[in-house]
């Protein structure tokens, strides 16, 4: 949820600068966290998640979080941490943490919606016409 809540509001800039990245190690290192090559890999997964549909990327993220609300905003707190590595976001980024803080404040896990409804059954005999 972090990662793709980061994707998502660096992609409202103009690139992310080196103390970013730099956070984002000391994060890493903080949390004995995934190894570059996993990070670099989620962070592709995360990417095209948002560049196919941004929309339910987004909605996805509450079912990302931790469901304890001391954990969510350990998350919130590092995704702000990173995102105000090189200053207090303006325009558009601003305007993505924002949208991504109320995610995570409203982030109460719910469960996944499943359909009661049954599919129709497939008809397996046929009806014969007597003669």
């Amino acid at each position: 949820a972090a990662i793709r809540a980061l994707v998502y509001i660096g992609l409202g800039g103009e690139g992310v600068d080196e103390r970013a990245f730099n956070e984002l190690r000391q994060i890493r290192a903080e949390n004995h966290g995934m190894t570059l090559a996993q990070f670099k890999q989620t962070l592709r997964e995360q990417y095209f998640s948002l560049m196919l549909d941004r929309d339910a990327a987004l909605a996805a993220i509450p079912q990302m979080l931790p469901s304890d609300a001391a954990n969510r905003r350990h998350v919130l707190d590092a995704v702000r941490r990173v995102v105000e590595a090189a200053g207090a976001p303006s325009g558009d980024r601003a305007d993505r943490l924002a949208q991504i803080e109320k995610l995570f404040a409203t982030g109460e896990r719910k469960p996944a919606a499943t359909s009661t409804a049954r599919k129709p059954r497939r008809a397996t005999t046929q009806t014969r016409q007597r003669t």
